[in-house]
């Protein structure tokens, strides 16, 4: 090993010099001692002189295995090693040197994180790059100015695409002349593409030049095509079946685009209101009333799913017509919409003329019921005074009564049967404050006790108060109850009435008929409409009926209605 003998002077010299440098410079003796540092050093480290070396780079309290210092006695050298002390990569050089007859070490360490980092980052981006495309879904294929390929990915080799020169690839493809004039095209404007087929495949060509290592290197990607080609060849035809059905239709058929505005009308459509293809472009609520571009608007506001709409259309010649329109997202209502209307004309005219010949059955009935009321008034009446002049027929008499009272209570059951033709709607009613109404209503007339606790919004109607009054007559009439309970409350979406009474009970034969029209059962049965009624009412509000035995005595009939 040479030592180089260096006086005091020439080293004061090279520690100014390196002090105007980025690098930690100490000199070091033989004991490890730091007998000379650069400002570098200083600012670092702080004050230096006196101190070990191996404290101050390895916070240790001896040199390390890897200690250049020593590495270098023992003729070996580390060079770069990531000191975990100062938590950075550095690169050391160590120089044997005598001064004033002394062997010193100049030590000079330099801070390489940064380039270990960038290193890595190279190194790993190759990886990622090489697994990319090496693992594309597409072949990938290079040649260089002498066409010789130098590099193949996986998806190339399995396509059978094992080739070493550009020659033999030519000899894989179809369309010799084609690929030859793609690779000339290539070359000199340096970008290219051509479908053509290969190895029983068709694979769309993009070529593509760069410079690697000052050498002209040619990229071609090819994509599989074969699959898109089929597809698009049977989403032709299929639009081509479609499309012939569409025309075909006696529904018109349109679609929308993002703003409502017509970019395809069926045939069918110029027929139906007199446009055809002029309404390409012009917004859907040109060919709609006023009264129901609202309804429209509030339509088109779901973007989740499919809307039906009933309105009219203005046709060409003014005149409008009726129809049912049900409208669907093309994918979401960004894209736009596609609609399918339908004529209902007839449809309309037939439910004109049902809803006239229902309002005259309705007038018939309450003719007959007003007329038949007061008849009967007239007969209860004479049965009162009979009773007081002619006791010896008091059996008759009371036969006589027992039919009118049959007879009233008949006509009162088909009015209510009427009420259910001429509910308009439903709306939020609070069950529990109908229920007492109704219960308050009884207690006065019959003279019995009972409560309702709990309550509920249900979507209901008038009509529940009828509900409440069958249940609760004849839990009184026929079951001879002294006491009715109505519990309210929420399960779920569904207000659940609880009615309950503590009287006779219903036969367990019986219960699953008591809900059918005209059933009665018993002395006391007249009509059997009542709980026919209780049912038609819950059904048409979306819910459920159902009875079970009271313990210890009676019946609990169990409401279940569609909250508010």
């Amino acid at each position: 090993m040479m030592r180089e003998k260096v006086d005091s002077e020439l080293l004061s010299i090279w520690l100014e010099l390196f002090d105007m440098l980025d690098l930690l410079v100490s000199v070091i003796d033989d004991d490890y001692n730091i007998v000379k540092a650069n400002r570098k050093m200083e600012e670092t480290f702080g004050e230096v002189l006196g101190r070990k070396c191996y404290e101050i780079f390895h916070s240790s309290d001896s040199p390390p295995p890897y200690c250049q210092v020593k590495a270098l006695s023992e003729g070996k050298e580390v060079g770069e090693v990531f000191e975990e002390s100062l938590g950075r990569w550095i690169r050391v050089k160590v120089r044997e040197v005598e001064v004033g007859g002394k062997r010193r070490f100049l030590h000079i360490v330099e801070d390489i994180t940064g380039t270990k980092y960038l290193e890595h980052e190279l190194t790993k981006q190759r990886a990622i790059s090489a697994e990319i495309f090496e693992n594309a879904r597409s072949i990938i294929l290079a040649f260089d100015e002498h066409e010789k390929i130098v590099f193949s990915n996986r998806m190339a080799r399995d396509a059978g695409i094992s080739v070493q020169t550009f020659d033999e690839l030519l000899n894989l493809v179809s369309d010799k002349n084609g690929m030859l004039k793609f690779c000339e095209k290539l070359k000199r404007e340096g970008v290219a593409e051509l479908t053509v087929s290969i190895a029983d495949r068709k694979v769309w060509w993009i070529g593509s030049k760069i410079e690697l290592n000052s050498e002209e290197i040619f990229v071609l990607i090819g994509n599989d095509v074969t699959e898109a080609e089929r597809i698009k060849r049977e989403l032709r035809e299929s639009e081509e079946k479609y499309r012939t059905l569409v025309e075909t239709m006696e529904d018109v058929v349109f679609t929308l685009d993002g703003e409502g505005k017509f970019t395809f009308v069926s045939k069918r459509f110029e027929d139906s209101i007199g446009y055809g293809t002029e309404l390409l472009g012009k917004p859907f609520l040109a060919i709609v009333p006023p009264e129901y571009r609202e309804i429209v608007k509030r339509g088109f506001e779901d973007v989740n799913g499919r809307t039906l709409i009933t309105l009219e259309f203005v046709k060409k010649d003014g005149s409008r017509i009726p129809v049912e329109v049900s409208i669907t997202n093309l994918h979401d209502a960004v894209n736009g919409r596609i609609g399918v209307a339908r004529d209902i004309s007839e449809r309309v005219k037939m439910e004109r003329r049902i809803e006239e010949r229902t309002e005259l059955l309705r007038l018939i009935n309450r003719i007959l019921r007003h007329d038949i009321s007061n008849d009967l008034s007239v007969i209860a009446g004479a049965v009162d005074l009979l009773r007081s002049s002619q006791p010896e027929r008091k059996e008759i008499l009371e036969a006589i009564d027992s039919a009118v009272r049959r007879s009233f209570d008949l006509i009162k059951r088909m009015g209510e049967l009427e009420n259910l033709t001429l509910a308009n709607g439903l709306r939020d009613v609070e069950v529990h404050e109908i229920a007492k109404e109704v219960l308050e209503a009884f207690k006065v007339e019959y003279g019995v006790d009972g409560e309702v606790t709990g309550e509920c919004k249900a979507m209901a109607d008038d009509a529940l108060k009828s509900v409440f009054n069958n249940l609760i007559r004849n839990a009184i009439i026929h079951g001879k109850t002294e006491r009715i309970e109505i519990i309210v409350g929420k399960n779920d979406d569904f207000c659940e009435i609880k009615v309950k009474d503590f009287g006779t009970g219903i036969p367990a034969e019986i219960r699953n008929s008591i809900f059918e029209e005209g059933f009665a059962y018993g002395e006391s049965g007249k009509t059997g409409l009542g709980l026919y009624i209780v049912r038609k009412v819950i059904e048409r509000y979306g819910g459920s009926v159902e009875v079970e035995e009271n313990t210890p005595n009676g019946t609990v009939f169990i409401l279940k209605i569609p909250s508010a």
